[in-house]
């Protein structure tokens, strides 16, 4: 039974890696090819040293805009961790208050950390 369930379960996650690596693979074949005729139509009209520059220069502007989009992507993701860093010193602090006020008040403490937590996921 458990082992049907484990083949059933990597069968699913088979199927969900071939829908989203097929699309992909597909897209980068079309962006080959059409790379391809790209380059194939600026060298027929312009020439092979303007061709290769032009792809040259279209590569490095994807690459440069691909580091850009990682960097912002970092950045956001950096910004949102600390913010949330920020907020838990504040609730443990918050927590520490109420702890220290007497002992009489570390059971709602521990209660109102609880809450805080399973709000937060």
């Amino acid at each position: 039974m458990i082992r049907d369930a484990l083949d059933e379960g990597a069968e699913r996650l088979a199927g969900k890696a071939l829908l989203v690596a097929a699309p992909v693979v597909l897209a980068a074949a079309a962006g080959v090819f059409l790379a391809v005729a790209g380059y194939g139509a600026v060298y027929e009209a312009f020439g092979p040293r303007t061709a290769a520059l032009s792809f040259a220069a279209l590569f490095a502007a994807l690459a440069l805009a691909t580091h850009l989009a990682g960097r912002i992507r970092g950045a956001r993701r950096r910004r949102r961790a600390a913010d949330a860093r920020a907020r838990l010193a504040g609730e443990v602090s918050a927590l520490r208050l109420l702890a220290g006020a007497g002992g009489a008040l570390t059971p709602l403490a521990a209660l109102v950390a609880g809450f805080a937590l399973s709000r937060r996921s």
